[in-house]
């Protein structure tokens, strides 16, 4: 399956299953200028069950493709969620390392919004995976990624340079 495949699919389940009216509440409680499908969390994690079985990226630009591909062509916030769902897919496990920063850095620049933060693991401050900061340089153009985290899904113990983070 194509990745505009996928985005068609996604976005045909999606329509189906949204709800205009809950779509504007939401919209109006996250103050998002991104629009809503009206979906919930639960029902949006069984809509894409069936998408998820059947992605298997064959290797890494093949899985990072489609993740950048899925978020910066969102039109609506549940597919945002949906690439994040992609980003931690099972099938992912191994490109989960220091090499899949770039991709976290760039859902943390071109989507900080506290709901996709919450999704990529930053729940309630306990970390589902390492943590890595960017150093803080003011010089840096990548002024949205000073001082924040990259989770990356992760199973295991932290390695020991993770789990004591540094407060500026």
């Amino acid at each position: 399956m194509t990745i505009d495949e996928m985005r068609d699919r996604l976005r045909a389940a999606l329509t189906a299953a949204g709800d205009p009216e809950r779509a504007r509440a939401q919209q109006a409680y996250m103050k998002s200028e991104m629009p809503y499908y009206g979906v919930s969390s639960p029902e949006l994690t069984v809509l894409l069950r069936p998408l998820l079985a059947e992605f298997k990226p064959a290797n890494r630009g093949v899985w990072e493709e489609t993740v950048r591909a899925l978020w910066d062509g969102a039109t609506h916030r549940e597919e945002r969620y949906a690439a994040i769902a992609f980003a931690q897919h099972r099938a992912a496990k191994k490109w989960q390392d220091p090499d899949a920063l770039d991709l976290y850095q760039h859902l943390i620049v071109t989507g900080a919004w506290w709901d996709s933060r919450r999704r990529r693991g930053e729940r309630s401050g306990r970390a589902r995976a390492p943590l890595v900061h960017a150093e803080d340089h003011s010089d840096d153009a990548r002024v949205g990624c000073r001082r924040r985290s990259v989770a990356a899904p992760r199973s295991g113990p932290l390695p020991a340079q993770a789990r004591h983070r540094h407060r500026p």
